[in-house]
């Protein structure tokens, strides 16, 4: 995980007054000043409003005190007291900036800018201003204009590492990976406090470009020097499941529970971690991540079931009438539904460590079966069965609004569907199994694609896609929850797959022991979707014979 992008903190300066203060209450800032640094809050309150009292025109203890309230993200106090100090000085650039961070930290990102442009007019060379600015910008996905305000901020201050790690998050954004190392090797060279955040950072980088030894070592240095940094502890489980080291990778992955970003869910009772006997109890596995992590998981419900258990599967609404009849589950829930009792809770993505999971006792087979009335219903209804073939098409993966973080990959893992136009040499039928509003609308307006079949309009959920599905005879797709649909069927998939490859898929494989009947077509280098359709229309044409 990246490390989050904070605002600079509140840093109280002497700035220039509209006249001085007398000795004995220069003393007293100086002492509510220091208390501040020292963390003493309360102190540095007190004996700032004694100079308030003494001298109510003096903009720097309303200064200091909304420094200390914004410290403690009483962001609503804090601006009060920066509005006091600036209408008493509207000339000072650091109440200014700090007013900026407040409205930052409000979501006013409007006012914040106005804030910080004001700082920068007044002083110019103000780096922590533009640092600011960038962060703003950031926000705003103005990513380009974000990263002109960190190379600003450098300009003034060249020994500026928080500077390099934000403008390296942002070039990550863009792709441009070379210039994102280049940018975490600086702030690394400047050693600051917190480099162990610089390794991960780079480490997640060399992941992206396919370099995952290179990503361990980094990983491995900032768990060196931080031992329980929760991000590169998680990162570093992400390499070792990718390079199938499931002895040590399961048992690391569950690090991810101490990441501050990763959502927890709350549940009364005992977790299970495999150590304790499930013969005559119910366990509750409760979904987590998306929906294709259930599609793959849920298989280990029958693991749970042979086990003794009672088996509880919770997930997402769009996947109950699917997994209702899944072997080994006595009972699905859902969103709003009251969960019956258990003795045991456990997160989906936990149960392989509980079961210890190694690469020769994956649980694999067609465990995904579709209703056979459905099947039969979209068969009479959609299907001709001629001498073509028949082909499903997925080309982009569902868009998580509420996960900024991801947005980054979802874009790498989808292709634009135009260039999925030279399958069309192959001599076959192609139905779209395509959901969601903006590929939708792409299939629309790509004339190319005209002759495509489209029957999801009739899918309301992936039991339908199920059943649809199992007419097919073959499903192109990318990374997404159809995928693992039609594998855990046992349909013939292939996967168009991004070249920093989720873990699941391992790096250097064309097969998967998750599922058997899968054939993964990797990028030879990042972005590069050309080489992957030419090498599947090769394959489609020799297939369809």
């Amino acid at each position: 995980m990246k490390k989050k992008k904070n605002v600079m903190p509140f840093r109280p300066k002497k700035v220039a007054k509209i006249q001085p203060l007398p000795p004995l209450l220069m003393a007293k800032l100086q002492t509510a000043m220091n208390a501040q640094v020292a963390g003493n809050n309360e102190l540095a309150i007190m004996a700032s409003e004694e100079i308030i009292k003494a001298a109510p025109n003096h903009p720097d203890a309303y200064h200091l005190i909304a420094c200390v309230l914004g410290s403690v993200k009483n962001y609503l106090s804090a601006l009060q007291y920066f509005n006091l100090a600036i209408e008493r000085f509207s000339g000072n650039p650091v109440a200014l900036n700090n007013r900026g961070n407040v409205f930052q930290a409000l979501k006013q990102p409007e006012l914040a800018l106005m804030d910080f442009d004001s700082a920068i007019k007044i002083a110019p060379n103000y780096a922590e201003a533009y640092y600011n600015k960038g962060i703003v910008l950031g926000t705003l996905h103005q990513i380009e204009e974000e990263i002109k305000q960190y190379d600003i901020a450098l300009k003034y201050k060249p020994n500026f590492p928080e500077a390099y790690n934000n403008k390296g998050i942002a070039l990550q954004k863009l792709h441009r990976m070379e210039e994102t190392l280049a940018c975490y090797q600086a702030g690394i060279a400047q050693n600051p406090n917190g480099v162990e955040a610089f390794y991960n950072n780079r480490g997640l980088v060399y992941q992206n470009l396919g370099r995952p030894e290179e990503a361990l070592d980094d990983y491995n240095k900032a768990i060196d020097i931080d031992p329980n940094l929760a991000d590169a502890r998680f990162n570093r489980s992400l390499c070792y499941l990718l390079r199938g080291d499931y002895g040590v990778a399961w048992e690391e992955h569950e690090w991810r529970w101490n990441r501050s970003t990763y959502p927890r869910r709350v549940l009364p009772g005992i977790v299970y971690d495999g150590s304790q006997d499930l013969n005559g109890k119910t366990l509750f596995i409760h979904g987590e991540q998306g929906l294709g992590d259930m599609l793959q998981f849920c298989r280990y419900a029958k693991l749970a079931k042979d086990a003794g258990a009672k088996v509880l599967l919770g997930t997402e609404k769009p996947l109950v009438k699917l997994l209702n009849n899944l072997e080994g589950v006595d009972q699905v829930v859902t969103t709003g539904d009251a969960i019956p009792p258990f003795d045991y809770h456990i997160a989906l993505m936990s149960l392989p460590y509980a079961f210890k999971t190694r690469m020769d006792n994956i649980p694999h087979g067609i465990y995904i079966k579709p209703d056979p009335e459905l099947v039969d219903q979209f068969k009479g209804q959609f299907f001709s069965f001629g001498r073509k073939k028949n082909v499903g098409l997925v080309w982009s993966g569902g868009f998580r609004p509420d996960q900024p973080e991801v947005w980054a990959v979802n874009e790498r893992r989808n292709i634009a569907l135009e260039k999925l136009l030279p399958l069309k040499e192959a001599d076959v039928n192609f139905y779209s199994l395509q959901k969601g509003e903006g590929p939708e609308k792409e299939l629309e307006d790509c004339l190319g694609w005209k002759n495509m079949i489209n029957d999801t309009a009739h899918f309301k959920d992936f039991a339908d896609t199920a059943a649809y599905i199992a007419s097919l005879d073959l499903v192109i797709c990318v990374d997404t929850s159809t995928c693992h649909v039609a594998a855990a069927m046992g349909k013939e998939v292939w996967m168009m797959n991004r070249f920093d490859t989720c873990w699941r898929w391992f790096m250097d494989r064309t097969d998967s022991p998750w599922y058997p009947t899968i054939k993964l077509y990797r990028q030879p280098k990042l972005g590069d979707w050309e080489s992957v359709v030419q090498n599947i229309k090769k394959d489609l044409i020799e297939w369809a014979k």
